[in-house]
């Protein structure tokens, strides 16, 4: 594999997270796992990751983050769609089309400027370049235990 064991990560004062999740990404790609590659490789990797945990780590991961659904703060669930792939593939006019109150935060600015623009797409609010580099800044997702969304169904927000 990579010829060397992934760290450990307990949570401790001075641990870095962020180093932790680097180092973590590279022993990965070291080991020739990558994440876009197929949901196999996906799950094996999210299987490595939660054996790396430990301690406070485990514990904060086991209450805040497992079994969570997704929670898109400033994505209303009115839009219509079921889940964030269809939004993503939302086009220019779609999102137009969107009531206007579905949108908060950064994602009603970005709305706001798609008919001027004519070339934003459901893509713009959640960026991703790959599995690690998705940015959440504009959605704001967040882990939450109301019920997975059905399309316009009122679940939260």
């Amino acid at each position: 594999m990579a010829g060397y064991a992934p760290k450990k990560f307990r949570g401790a004062s001075g641990e870095d997270p962020e180093l932790w999740l680097q180092e973590f990404r590279q022993w990965c790609e070291s080991a020739g796992l990558d994440p876009a590659a197929n949901a196999r490789t996906r799950v094996r990797i999210h299987g490595v990751f939660e054996t790396l945990l430990e301690d406070d780590a485990r514990d904060w991961y086991e209450t805040h983050i497992k079994g969570k659904n997704w929670e898109c703060v400033n994505l209303l669930d009115n839009t219509g769609v079921a889940n964030l792939a269809a939004f993503n593939a939302l086009n220019n006019g779609a999102i137009q089309a969107v009531a206007v109150n579905q949108f908060r935060g950064g994602a009603n600015v970005l709305c706001g400027q798609a008919a001027a623009v004519n070339t934003i797409t459901g893509a713009n609010f959640i960026p991703d370049h790959t599995v690690w580099d998705e940015d959440w800044l504009i959605a704001e997702g967040r882990p939450t235990d109301i019920a997975v969304n059905n399309p316009n169904a009122n679940n939260g927000g």
